[in-house]
């Protein structure tokens, strides 16, 4: 392995110099062209070949397969259909022209040249004449593109740093990482995946290649995209875009989108490494009850287990661990167990699993032993079949004791020098350097297809330390052992921003820095910030003081409670976003650029995000600020989701932030479907549902509802209600259209706020009916109503009865 990484930065060295092509062989010129359905496969007359698809979704796919070379699988990818149309495909004696559809490329025959065209003639991806490059030796291969002057790159999964990646090098090796910086690189995952601007559009190209890899984007060049891999093929996937919601929706049909977690998922999360036993967790659960501070589960780390083996229970401390998973969840409380994809040599599992062959071997053909904090490990082979169906079964066991998701750690693997370290591939062996970045992906797999079986109907729940390109459908991610400082949360929002816009839409980070101790104020801010992001949990290392939300005393403490139940009220809005994420590959979390592509300045707003298209959050990262400066896009108004106070985008504005506030604006049209505060995501309460509406433009919004627990919406039961907000100067109206899907509506109450509203309506009309206006809240019953607080600005609307009507019409 360290070898294949001293020929790639050897490489790269050669090719920013000049004549740096004479290091390596140019593949091509181009031979025999073969049409194919969708396409053509061109034979090199040096060896090789050239391999073009058009695929749905405006997605082309180009292979260059050096001489007696062959296809790395991944795993990340899914079946794909052909274009529509029919494919054309024709040659002269310098080009060959292929076109399907709105897509189409030239291909240069000597020097061989790709060049993928969008409809409109425009170029999204140029190479460089003679830029697919080998070399013979090393097995290591080169894709040199154009990068024009002002494109800008974002994307590539877990990085910090601006978002933005023009000047920057960037290599894909899963490697535990632990207290990270800003500009750290490599980290726990790959997603070798960026998002290309140019000129107005957007394209996305997903390089498909388990290998090592590293991405220069123009840093050594100030007008070269360079990718090169050590070992396989180049292997892409470009994505016509032109927005940055087409590119997101593409990569989603070919790699996966993220299914609906279940509801409890998206509760608050409470774990610690050093939780020593069922009785201390029981306790603090019920602290949690008494205390009414939300919680939805408790994840417990190595401390369960008994001495370290794999899928065990200490016999001492979880001594009937079935009756202490029975208690937790008549508490509310759902159970993960971390699990790592490894046997330690004193476990007596070891012996067996060695000689049967499930594990990774050395280039000496025995079990590799590799020394970890842990100790002395082996790694199991989830490439192996075998090995693959022990530990299902294996695990399908564990969870039957009462186990609800799995926490997999260490699956990069852990041990970050395995050379050359043979992984099976059901008999057609790789080493560890075009292994190692999917290794966790083939876990996640067999983790998700384990729980399907062992929990039939539900949603499964995995976390994962490490990942690759679709490991959305399997998984969610958090960001590792991050350091508990300001300047680690200041990180840890650009990394959210860049894993949203590359296809993880469950992540998050551990609520005060994993590693260390944060003081009150840090905890405080992280938990905003954890918040108002897809995955919260609180979660610290075994050397650090329990951590739990009442630690530091009032006020903290109370801020904390009031931070998390607006997470819990959250609920309905971010369910929503789940499933606009599955169904469409919207990211529920993303950079300003995402939805602002036009304003250049959002192509370096790396301290601020978006959840959904609604909510811009601006964490406080800097300790003692009591105000927070930003940038507001251009092309919408904003309101202050506090104050209700306006301002027109494209300019920087500072805001008040107190200790007791996430930082938060809201674009103007936006409709927030809000609940009511649980002590657990499923507890019965009194249910209702709030439209939170921040006025100044029209706008819409699908409401989701399913039942939080099964995957039976995949099947229809479920519903989905369209909603629209539009003004005029004499009146404003929602409109709330028909659901469509089986799942029977729920009866509750339907309230509408109306924020920044200065004076009382003359009039508020539901489905032709006039609701009465009453002086306090206390008068709004089911017959409907409403009520105006002119302090706040507030428009407060109790719809009639228990089903929402279709129009609700406000006279100004």
């Amino acid at each position: 392995m360290k070898a294949g990484i001293r020929i790639l930065f050897a490489l790269f060295a050669l090719l920013a110099s000049a004549g740096a092509f004479a290091a390596t062989i140019a593949l091509g010129p181009v031979g025999t062209v073969t049409p194919t359905a969708n396409g053509a496969t061109m034979a090199l007359t040096g060896g090789g070949s050239l391999r073009i698809d058009f695929l749905d979704k405006a997605i082309i796919h180009v292979e260059v397969t050096p001489p007696n070379g062959r296809t790395l699988s991944t795993g990340a990818t899914l079946p794909m259909a052909a274009a529509a149309g029919t494919a054309e495909v024709f040659q002269d004696s310098a080009n060959v022209y292929l076109r399907q559809g709105n897509l189409s490329a030239i291909v240069v025959k000597n020097p061989m040249q790709v060049l993928l065209l969008r409809g409109d003639g425009s170029v999204i991806s140029a190479d460089l004449p003679g830029g697919a490059q080998w070399d013979s030796a090393s097995g290591t291969i080169v894709a040199v593109k154009s990068a024009r002057a002002g494109e800008n790159f974002f994307g590539m999964g877990l990085a910090g740093g601006s978002i933005d990646r023009r000047g920057r090098e960037m290599t894909m090796r899963n490697t535990d990482s632990a207290a990270y910086e800003e500009q750290t690189n490599p980290l726990y995952s790959s997603t070798p995946f960026f998002y290309g601007y140019n000129a107005g559009a957007t394209y996305g190209l997903y390089f498909d290649s388990p290998a090592i890899s590293v991405f220069d984007f123009a840093k050594r060049s100030p007008d070269l995209l360079t990718i090169a891999a050590v070992g396989g093929t180049l292997n892409y996937y470009v994505m016509a875009g032109p927005t940055p919601a087409d590119v997101a929706q593409s990569f989603a049909a070919l790699t996966g989108s993220t299914p609906r977690p279940p509801r409890w998922a998206l509760g608050y999360l409470q774990a610690h490494f050093g939780y020593s036993s069922a009785a201390q967790v029981l306790s603090l659960a019920n602290e949690f009850r008494s205390r009414q501070i939300p919680c939805d589960a408790f994840f417990l780390d190595l401390d369960y287990t008994d001495r370290l083996f794999t899928m065990s229970w200490n016999p001492s401390t979880f001594t009937d661990y079935v009756g202490f998973n029975s208690q937790m969840a008549g508490l509310g409380f759902q159970r993960v167990n971390i699990l790592e994809p490894l046997v330690t040599v004193y476990d007596p599992l070891w012996a067996y699993a060695a000689g049967s062959g499930y594990l990774v071997k050395d280039p000496n053909g025995d079990p590799l032993i590799s020394n970890i904090w842990m100790g002395d490990v082996s790694w199991f082979d989830f490439t192996k079949a075998s090995s693959r169906d022990f530990f299902k079964s294996a695990l399908k066991l564990f969870v039957s004791t009462g186990v609800s998701g799995l926490w997999a750690d260490l699956n990069e693997p852990a041990a970050n020098e395995m050379a050359y370290v043979v992984f099976d591939f059901d008999g057609q062996p790789r080493y560890e350097y075009t292994t190692r970045n999917i290794y966790a992906l083939t876990e996640a797999a067999v983790l998700r297809d384990a729980l399907a079986e062992a929990q039939p109907g539900l949603r499964p729940f995995i976390v994962s330390r490490s990942g690759f390109a679709g490991i959305q459908r399997y998984a969610a991610n958090w960001s590792g052992d991050t350091n508990s400082s300001f300047e680690s949360l200041r990180v840890q929002v650009q990394v959210a921003a860049s894993m949203g816009l590359s296809g993880q839409n469950f992540f998050g980070a551990d609520v005060g820095g994993f590693l260390g101790v944060p003081n009150a104020e840090l905890f405080v801010r992280w938990l905003q910030f954890g918040a108002a992001t897809p995955f919260l949990r609180n979660h610290s290392m075994n050397t650090s003081p329990l951590r739990e939300p009442w630690r530091f005393g009032e006020p903290y403490t109370s801020v904390a409670k009031a931070t998390i139940e607006w997470r819990y009220r959250l609920m309905p809005y971010l369910n929503s976003l789940f499933a606009q994420a599955e169904a469409k590959g919207a990211p529920v979390l993303a950079p300003t650029f995402f939805h602002f592509p036009a304003d250049a300045n959002t192509h370096a707003q790396s301290g601020e995000y978006m959840l959904g298209s609604a909510l811009l959050v601006a964490p406080v990262v800097t300790e003692g600020a009591a105000t927070r400066h930003l940038y507001l896009p251009a092309g919408a108004t904003w309101l202050d989701y506090y104050t209700g106070a306006s301002y027109t985008g494209g300019q920087q504005i500072d805001i008040a932030a107190p200790l007791q506030q996430l930082p938060m604006l809201v674009r103007a049209g936006s409709i927030i479907p809000m609940g009511p505060v649980r002590q657990y995501a499923d507890q019965v309460v009194d249910d209702f549902l709030m439209l939170d509406v921040f006025p100044g433009a029209n706008g819409s919004f699908t409401l989701s509802d399913d039942d939080g627990k099964t995957t039976q919406y995949r099947s229809g039961i479920e519903r989905q209600t369209p909603l629209a907000w539009t003004e005029t100067t004499a009146s404003v109206q929602l409109a709330i259209g028909t659901a469509t899907g089986s799942l029977a509506a729920a009866s509750r109450p339907w309230w509408l706020q109306v924020r920044q509203w200065p004076t009382a309506p003359t009039r508020v009309v539901a489905d032709g009916v006039t609701l009465a206006h009453v002086t306090s809240a206390a008068g709004l019953a089911d017959a409907g109503g409403w009520m105006h607080d002119s302090t706040g600005r507030v428009l407060l609307i109790r719809l009639p009865g228990r089903q929402p009507p279709q129009t609700v019409r406000i006279d100004r």
